[in-house]
Formats: C-alpha cells, sequence, structure tokens
C-alpha cells in the first residue's frame, strides 16, 4: 500500500514504489514528473539516529583517497572561477558534517571558507548570501529537498554558483541493487533529468551536469 501521497521535490502525485534488496523493510518512490527517487517519508529514522550515523562518518580530509574524491567536485568548480576573482569570493560549505573537511582541502587554500552544518556547525546564515555555496554529498541528506533548494537559493548572490556532489541514479530497474541507498541517512536520490527539472523551476541555470556533480549558476 502507498503511504506517500506527493514527491517533496515537485509535489508530483504520481509514483512508482521501488524496494532495494539490502532495505527490504523500506520503500521507495519514483516520481514520473521530476525521476527523483525517496524515502517513504513515514520511514525516515530519527533524527537522533541520523546524527549518530554522521558522527562515525570516516571523512579524513589528510586521506590521500578522500582528497581524490572531493575534487571530483572541487576541480570542476575552478575551472569555472575567473582566477583573477577567485580570492575575493564569499564561499561556503553548506552540510559540512562533523569535520571540516572541504574547507581544508589542498585545492581550496586561497579561500576563506566558512562551513555550516545544521547539526555540527549552526552558524547563523540570515541575511547573508555568497558568491559559491559547495553541497558536497548533501542533497542526499535532505528530508524535504525542495524546502531545502530554496533555502540554498536565499544563500546565493546574483550569478553565484551552487555546486553539488551527489551519486546519479540509473533507474527503477538498477536501484535495488545500487549501493548508495545502503546508508540509512540517504533518503533522496536524483538522476540528470532531476537536475534538468531544478534548472527550470528554481530560477538557476544547469552550467555542468556530469555524473557525480552538477553545478548551478543563479539567475537564468
Amino acid at each position: 500500500m502507498k503511504t506517500q501521497s506527493q514527491c517533496p521535490l515537485c509535489k508530483g502525485i504520481d509514483l512508482e514504489s521501488i524496494n532495494h534488496q539490502s532495505r527490504s523493510q523500506s520503500t521507495y518512490y519514483l516520481c514520473s514528473q521530476c525521476d527523483l527517487i525517496s524515502l517513504d517519508s513515514s520511514q525516515l529514522p530519527s533524527f537522533e539516529k541520523e546524527i549518530d550515523r554522521y558522527r562515525h562518518h570516516q571523512n579524513e580530509i589528510n586521506d590521500s583517497g578522500y582528497q581524490k574524491f572531493l575534487s571530483l567536485l572541487i576541480d570542476p568548480v575552478m575551472a569555472e572561477l575567473p582566477a583573477t576573482e577567485s580570492r575575493d569570493l564569499r564561499v561556503l560549505d553548506y552540510g559540512c558534517g562533523p569535520k571540516l573537511s572541504l574547507s581544508q582541502h589542498p585545492g581550496l587554500t586561497e579561500f576563506s571558507i566558512e562551513s555550516y552544518d545544521p547539526n555540527f556547525f549552526p552558524i547563523n546564515l540570515a541575511n547573508q548570501t555568497w558568491d559559491l555555496v559547495f553541497c558536497s554529498e548533501v542533497f542526499e541528506h535532505f528530508r524535504e529537498p525542495r524546502q531545502e533548494i530554496l533555502k540554498l537559493k536565499e544563500l546565493l548572490a546574483a550569478g553565484a554558483l551552487l555546486a553539488i556532489m551527489t551519486q546519479f541514479h540509473k533507474g527503477p530497474k538498477a536501484f535495488p541493487n545500487w549501493w548508495y541507498p545502503r546508508d540509512l541517512t540517504h533518503f533522496c536520490f536524483y538522476s540528470e533529468k532531476t537536475f534538468l527539472w531544478i534548472e527550470k523551476n528554481f530560477g538557476m541555470r544547469l552550467k555542468i551536469l556530469k555524473d557525480p556533480v552538477a553545478i548551478f549558476v543563479n539567475g537564468q
């Protein structure tokens, strides 16, 4: 029985239920309108369980493998920035988690990066905008992706970049065996079609779209 009535991103109601082999007690829904796959909202873990899982993440910036992983996002962003202006940009790491890994990455040493996380670094974001906002492995953790994207939009200055890294799903046939949903804090899964829908409906221009990276420019 379907217990979720609408997509948490586009509010569409044409939802197809999907199961995952390692999450047999969980139900996911594929939205025919925006192509988001989301966990049934009634099955979301408690905030306590979610935060405890984050505390066990092994995201050490001194680990060369993790540095290389973050570079998947950092390198295309750096290629988009005018070199003469980059040092003056206001930069935010949104959803940084319990460790300030991105702000300490060797490829970003020229920036002064502010870090925000609602659970670990809850700085005041009100009435501020940034020229570049990183969301590294954050979008999949959104319980309410529509509201979260609207919040992010408010944090972007005109022409600012929103740089996202999240693994793209490859459709309902591949989903049951996909490794990414095994993390109990991964609630939403996006595809290229989903990011194209976001571009069309949130007033942002999609600059780069290459799994696992999407970069938006605020304003069309």
